[in-house]
């Protein structure tokens, strides 16, 4: 009689603390659910660009990228992503800046390596020619290692489209005259960078 007392005793215990342990359990390995994202990089911007100041004219540019994305994951696969990108164009003093938001998408190996990839849409700015505010469509994939629960590195190839609503420009100089239509209104731009991610 006393065996089973303690039989019974036990297989309660045991049924009153799984789901505690099962919590705890859940508690300890659940993914975190937010990204931070930092990355830094150069590209190739596909614009004609006319700076009338030093007489430059240029049909493609090198630039130097920063950009700072934050990610939410609805599960370990996919979520929404704000995108703010900084883009200096090299040997001409000029900027754009892009604000969008858009889809994300990521897929992870138990060996710790991860490739992701989103598509983005948003707002555009620059402080050269006319017509300084335009959209953009921006998609960008990549991969990189986890080295910890809340960290990891990575490289990312990245392209952007967008317009602005530029008016036909003129300049006359040493008799000659430029008919820039598309100072810098359609950019297509490139972007190889490596960064750092941060769960949490």
């Amino acid at each position: 009689m006393k065996q089973l007392k303690v039989i019974i005793i036990s297989i309660m215990s045991m049924l009153m603390i799984m789901p505690y342990a099962k919590a705890q359990e859940e508690t300890v390995t659940t993914e975190p659910h937010n990204i931070i994202k930092l990355n830094c990089g150069t590209g190739m911007l596909f614009s004609k660009i006319y700076d009338n100041s030093k007489r430059i004219e240029k049909n493609t540019s090198s630039t130097l990228d920063l950009s700072l994305n934050y990610i939410h994951l609805y599960d370990k696969k996919h979520g929404y992503i704000f995108d703010l990108t900084y883009s200096n164009i090299i040997g001409l003093e000029k900027n754009e800046l892009f604000l969008g938001a858009g889809i994300y998408g990521i897929k992870t190996k138990d060996n710790g390596w991860y490739y992701d990839g989103n598509l983005c849409i948003g707002y555009m700015r620059k402080d050269f020619g006319q017509g300084e505010n335009g959209i953009a469509l921006k998609g960008q994939i990549g991969g990189g290692y986890k080295l910890s629960e809340h960290l990891s590195i990575g490289a990312n190839l990245g392209a952007l489209a967008g317009i602005y609503m530029d008016k036909e420009e003129n300049y006359n100089y040493s008799s000659s005259k430029y008919s820039i239509d598309n100072e810098g209104n359609r950019p297509i731009r490139l972007t190889l960078s490596i960064g750092v991610q941060y769960y949490f």
